[in-house]
């Protein structure tokens, strides 16, 4: 086994093109985990890299480049702050502005975003801002909000004077903006990425699609679809514009905006086509890893047998499992946290978590249990299923559907595979 087989493996699971980041550059990313880890032998540190969610997040942050500034492009922001100003209030009067920055680097762009929102006229309470990067680094650094001379290239000093003051470190972001931003770790190209949220009336997204493989932006244009109303505004990278209005994005018409609207609601055929005969991504490097249902939770979908994760104790996780069965919720809840706690991330402890909340009828913690199952196996079916039961239980059967379908595509995959 060489560097090269764990790079493909990392790539397969995040949807990056290797050729767009660089061979050398993840040659070098690879070679300098490996020797921070202290392995020499490229086989165990991908054995580490499949049981350590911490060297899986680290060799991502590595290779992902945080490159960009405040207002960078401008004419994105000028467009924005014109268009709410102009077609906003109007047609929304009394609705809260929701937008989306992703992938949102260490920060610039998100907060861009909320200076145009707060300069165009509209109050803190009038819009609502999620901002998503796969590297944890990267957001860390937003959630800090302390930028050096570097991020203001190009940037009206009197907007500096306004939003930031000077402190040693560099420039600190006022308060009031910086509480106007939601970040997250996640990846876009994940099958169930934003699923518990609410579709966005304007979506950044820029200079994505460039670094990822074909498989990756088939899934991403699939997911895209999901996350902006229908004639919801997309703003992407120059570069990109031309593979939107060939999936049906209509340009908007304002110089170098860069800026497309979603045509309507209903998906491409050729697309859902495309989007049946591939892969769930990212992929993972076995079967999916999940358990049999408690007896507590019925499900109206089938669930198909599928074989123990060999990375987890399974003694430990089917005694938990029995207590929830036995009626012991609170213990058996008690007990998978303290599981968590003394091993690796597992996909199989995190749905068995989120079964025991569901069990219980905690909703929300039961979703966030299957989504950080479905983070570390994103063809876990289990978690898939019972996530769709959590969206009926609360009324919102079409993202429910959605799920199960995803549900169904992975098991037909895996059916069709063995």
């Amino acid at each position: 086994m060489t560097s090269a087989v764990i790079a493909q493996w990392i790539l397969e699971r995040t949807g990056l093109n290797p050729e767009s980041l660089g061979p050398r550059n993840i040659e070098r990313a690879v070679a300098a985990a490996m020797e921070q880890a202290g392995l020499a032998d490229p086989a165990d540190y991908l054995e580490r890299l499949q049981s350590s969610a911490s060297e899986l997040q680290a060799l991502i942050d590595a290779l992902v480049v945080a490159e960009t500034w405040f207002f960078r492009d401008r004419e994105p922001f000028v467009f924005l702050k014109h268009h709410v100003q102009s077609a906003w209030p109007a047609s929304h009067p009394n609705r809260r502005l929701r937008v989306l920055s992703a992938p949102c680097s260490t920060g610039e762009e998100p907060y861009s975003i909320a200076m145009t929102l707060l300069e165009a006229g509209l109050t803190p309470e009038q819009f609502h801002i999620d901002a998503v990067d796969i590297s944890r680094r990267a957001i860390e650094t937003g959630r800090r909000a302390i930028y050096h001379e570097r991020a203001f290239r190009g940037h009206d000093p009197g907007c500096i004077d306004r939003y930031f003051h000077r402190i040693p470190d560099g420039y600190a972001l006022d308060e009031r903006v910086v509480r106007l931003v939601n970040f997250q770790t996640d990846n876009l190209v994940h099958p169930v990425f934003l699923a518990a949220q609410d579709p966005y009336h304007i979506v950044f997204c820029r200079n994505l699609v460039i670094y990822l493989t074909e498989p990756a932006r088939v899934l991403f244009l699939e997911a895209l679809n999901r996350w902006i109303v229908p004639h919801g505004l997309l703003i992407t990278g120059h570069s990109e514009l031309t593979f939107f209005q060939q999936a049906k994005y209509t340009p908007v018409h304002h110089a170098r905006s860069f800026a497309c609207t979603r045509s309507g609601p209903a998906e491409n055929k050729s697309t859902r086509h495309r989007i049946a005969k591939v892969a769930t991504y990212p992929a993972a490097p076995r079967p999916p890893a999940c358990l049999a249902p408690l007896s507590l939770a019925t499900s109206a979908v089938p669930v198909p047998k599928v074989e123990p994760d060999r990375n987890t104790p399974p003694n430990d996780l089917n005694a938990i499992r029995d207590l929830a069965n036995q009626g012991a919720l609170i213990q058996a809840r008690a007990r998978c946290e303290q599981f968590l706690k003394d091993h690796p991330p597992s996909a199989e402890a995190y749905c068995l978590l989120g079964l025991i909340h569901q069990a219980s009828d905690r909703l929300d913690d039961a979703e966030a249990g299957y989504l950080k199952a479905l983070y570390l196996d994103p063809r876990c079916v289990e978690a898939l299923v019972h996530l769709s039961l959590c969206y009926e239980r609360r009324g919102n059967a079409a993202r429910a559907a959605l799920i199960r379908a995803r549900a169904r595509r992975i098991e037909m995959a895996v059916t069709q595979s063995a």
